[in-house]
């Protein structure tokens, strides 16, 4: 037996048998970050591996498994003599609480004879999900860029030496962003992806006026830090911009001022209205139960809300977010809980049926009194949840102001069979 092997062996011996003996020399610092396994292989501290990759960005670290084995030196040289690949998974930033992120990545522990101490010499992300259906509709200004820098995204409508702001807002239909995980421009805390069918609509307020423009949004980055990098094209040119850094989120109703869209007390701004807590026993772990489903039962799901003073009833409708905003649900009550089942004619209710899984959104709006429109067909295309307040806001005799806040509980519902076009 060499050397190297004899004291990897008296390591996981002296660990094993917790003795303290003159000849464990380097007990105390391998106890501290090494842990045995099953077949007698050390293996990194669970502790310890924690102590490497945790950080105020990365949250909710799951160690899913070890994998630990004796080398015979490696690429980062022949101290190496135990190799240890940890499999985690964790939540990143998230942009404010707009872009939340779940990522994997196998981590590559080595022990070092020399020193008998672990180090973390390589990790790679083997997937990454992010939740962007939040970013949209959402409005952004920059400050830092300048008109020179902008000229060709606007195709030369604004002057170079022009000073302003730039606006965004992101458009009511955001395509996915489709992750490579092999791609070599990839680093341990940032990464890349591509994406389709998303629009934006960029305007320069400089002291000339507002020029808005449509762009397309087709690749980008996302940081552990919650940084947004998008690559906004318009023709042959494009813009990249860094969301969470030097753009900032802002109100909607601020880009509207700023680009000179009509402001009025009869349109409602959602992200000025105060929100309450929607709760549902059957939206577990981000999945809806099964039995809501239209051919699993069709049961409408339980639903809790906190009362709003004032309010004389509640709006609540449940719409397919991944689709073009297709209607499920939509009824007006005048309390702040139902059972599940409360709801099972279709005429009032219809369950989900997509084809595989689709995130619904059920939204509780509360009111001053009954709106004027008390109906909606379900089951079809009718607005998203903004077109549908500025609807709302309008009480049956006529009064603007009717909206006074909302709420919402979203999760994934996937059929157990292909239902498309079921109805």
């Amino acid at each position: 037996m060499n050397r190297n092997k004899s004291l990897s062996v008296l390591l996981a011996f002296c660990m094993l048998m917790s003795i303290a003996v003159s000849g464990c020399s380097a007990e105390s610092d391998v106890s501290r970050e090494s842990s045995a396994i099953s077949n007698g292989t050390v293996s990194v501290d669970d502790s310890y591996v924690m102590e490497k990759v945790k950080t105020d960005a990365i949250k909710s670290v799951v160690i899913n498994s070890h994998n630990a084995e004796e080398i015979a030196g490696s690429e980062y040289g022949e101290q190496y003599t135990m190799r240890d690949i940890v499999s985690i998974t964790y939540d990143a930033g998230d942009l404010d609480g707009m872009l939340p992120q779940t990522v994997s990545k196998d981590l590559e522990f080595y022990m070092n004879s020399a020193t008998s101490e672990w180090e973390l010499l390589s990790e790679k992300t083997t997937a990454c999900e992010v939740d962007n259906t939040n970013l949209v509709g959402t409005s952004w200004k920059c400050d830092s860029l300048s008109a020179e820098s902008l000229s060709q995204v606007f195709e030369g409508e604004i002057p170079a030496d022009s000073t302003g702001t730039l606006y965004i807002r992101f458009l009511k239909k955001m395509g996915g962003f489709a992750f490579n995980m092999d791609n070599g421009i990839n680093t341990p805390d940032e990464r890349f992806f591509v994406t389709v069918g998303t629009g934006a609509k960029i305007a320069w307020a400089g002291q000339e006026g507002v020029v808005e423009k449509s762009v397309k949004m087709t690749e980008g980055s996302v940081t552990d830090e919650g940084i947004l990098n998008l690559v906004l094209g318009s023709g042959d040119s494009s813009l990249i911009l860094s969301f969470g850094d030097n753009t900032v989120l802002i109100k909607d109703q601020e880009y509207d001022t700023a680009v000179g869209l009509e402001v009025n007390e009869s349109k409602v701004y959602k992200d000025n209205l105060p929100v309450i807590e929607v709760t549902s026993d059957n939206a577990n772990n981000g999945d809806w139960d099964v039995d809501i489903g239209l051919k699993e039962g069709n049961l409408s799901p339980e639903l809790t809300w906190e009362k709003v003073e004032g309010a004389g009833c509640y709006a609540v409708f449940m719409i397919d977010v991944s689709t073009t905003t297709w209607l499920m649900w939509y009824v007006i009550v005048d309390t702040t809980h139902f059972d599940k089942g409360r709801y099972t004619d279709s005429t009032e209710y219809v369950g989900p049926y997509p084809p595989g899984a689709h995130d619904f959104i059920v939204y509780v709006v509360a009111l001053k009194d009954e709106p004027k429109i008390s109906s909606y067909p379900l089951d079809q295309i009718t607005g998203d949840i903004d077109d549908k307040l500025n609807v709302l806001n309008t009480a049956a005799d006529g009064s603007v102001g009717n909206v006074l806040a909302y709420g919402s509980v979203k999760a994934t519902y996937t059929s157990p069979e292909l239902y498309y076009d079921y109805r």
